[in-house]
């Protein structure tokens, strides 16, 4: 009788065990998802930052651009 108490002792043991490794797997997995997923918000703001700073130049360079147009106009007007 004692050995059989054992046995399912050990039982319990072992599935409490099972449990915990599977409890951790799922946690970790957890984890590992949350993380990927604030990396790739941080790359979208990144990206959206970058996108932003593309349009910021092309305005500057059109302002540029626009400029030399009025100043070489400017010259050629008054010479």
């Amino acid at each position: 009788m004692q050995f059989l108490q054992q046995q399912e002792q050990q039982q319990q043991a072992i599935q409490q065990e099972a449990t915990n490794i599977q409890h951790a797997f799922e946690e970790a997995k957890l984890r590992s998802y949350m993380q990927s997923n604030r990396r790739h918000r941080y790359c979208k703001r990144r990206h959206g930052r970058a996108e932003s700073n593309i349009g910021l130049l092309e305005e500057r360079l059109s302002e540029i651009s626009k400029n030399q147009s009025l100043s070489t106009k400017a010259k050629n007007g008054s010479g």
